[in-house]
């Protein structure tokens, strides 16, 4: 093994010994929230099902003397929305995982330990 990848190696394993075995590293709440955004916004969706139709008003007809089936509810009368998770939703989720599950100041750690 040459110096160069023994360095790495010993870096690798001191990151694994100050973060844990099979944990990830997250970036702090600031950076998550100034390099984010961008791939954030629209990604996460909320189902809401059972809306009325806007199109028949929940008849399932476009035209109910013909009896012509809705084409946007398929004749149900109802559609389901997909409706995108706001960003400070987003971020006030990304603060409690990193607040629960980020790396703790030693004093912090030590007191959970005794």
């Amino acid at each position: 093994m040459c110096h160069i990848e023994e360095a790495e190696h010993r870096a690798e394993q001191r990151v694994r010994a100050e973060i844990g075995e099979g944990q990830i590293t997250l970036p702090t709440y600031e950076a998550f929230c100034n390099s984010a955004k961008g791939l954030m916004i629209g990604e996460f969706k909320v189902q809401v099902p059972d809306v009325q139709c806007s199109e028949c008003e929940g008849s399932g007809f476009e035209d109910a003397e013909e009896e012509l089936e809705c084409s946007t509810c398929d004749g149900t009368g109802s559609v389901a929305l997909q409706i995108p998770v706001p960003w400070t939703t987003i971020k006030e989720i990304y603060r409690t995982i990193t607040e629960e599950y980020g790396p703790k100041p030693a004093i912090d750690a030590a007191r959970e330990v005794g």
